[in-house]
């Protein structure tokens, strides 16, 4: 299973139609109406403040496609993403159940006790934890670790218990490794 078979198992069709769109405008090298189309996921991605910034970083580096498609995923509310720079990463963690899992939010109190810094054997408790309490919604958290531009960067994903089992067994990727 790789980034497309991910996102056909998780995108809606009208999700899928304005990726698809995306997309073509960067294989189609129209990178102005793909800046513009997808602005705030660039921002986030590359750090980049305008199309300018982007048009240099595309001069002298390639987009990821699939580095752009989990950062897709994520500013469609599916996970989020994190990177070693962030000192504690529970507002993320929080942020994210807050508002894709209100249902949750009673077993908020048990991770805004300690901080959770980016490794992953310290980040790792907090996801086994939201699995626990997931069990009966038969859903996942899935952690991605990026290989592309940051050793430091993870994507974690809220799938379907069956997707995330699938997922544990036939990932492919060399850019993102499934850690759990």
């Amino acid at each position: 299973m790789n980034i497309k078979d991910l996102l056909c198992c998780i995108l809606s069709p009208q999700e899928k139609e304005e990726l698809k769109i995306s997309v073509d405008f960067m294989e189609n090298n129209r990178y102005k109406e793909f800046f513009e189309k997808n602005k705030e996921i660039i921002l986030h991605i590359l750090l980049v403040k305008n199309l300018d910034e982007f048009l240099v970083f595309l001069s002298e580096d390639n987009l990821d496609m699939e580095y752009f498609c989990f950062a897709f995923l994520c500013a469609k509310q599916y996970g989020f993403q994190v990177a070693g720079y962030e000192e504690d990463l529970r507002p993320f963690i929080i942020s994210f159940f807050s508002d894709k899992r209100p249902e949750l939010k009673k077993s908020l109190p048990v991770i805004e006790k300690n901080k959770i810094s980016y490794d992953k054997d310290n980040f790792a408790e907090p996801i086994k934890f939201f699995n626990q309490k997931l069990n009966t919604q038969r859903l996942r958290l899935i952690m991605f670790k990026d290989c592309i531009y940051s050793r430091y960067e993870y994507t974690v994903l809220l799938v379907p218990e069956e997707l995330y089992y699938h997922l544990l067994t036939a990932w492919t990727s060399d850019n993102f490794e499934l850690i759990y």
